[in-house]
């Protein structure tokens, strides 16, 4: 299954390729901040965002705006 969300940290859009229940990795292009999604039957998700040093600087510039 497919589905387009968007990046917690910068609001890229990413296309993620998934199967019900099973935890997908995906790499930011834009930022690197690394996020594990999972998809259930019903359209549900659940997220968990890991920052890189890059992600972490591009967090902090962001907060200062």
């Amino acid at each position: 299954m497919k589905a387009e969300k968007y990046c917690g940290l910068c609001g890229q859009k990413i296309e993620i390729e998934y199967e019900p229940r099973q935890p997908v990795r995906v790499i930011c292009p834009n930022c690197n901040a690394e996020t594990d999604w999972k998809f259930y039957k019903n359209g549900n998700f659940d997220t968990v965002t890991y920052l890189k040093d890059e992600a972490v600087e591009l967090h902090e510039r962001m907060k200062k705006a």
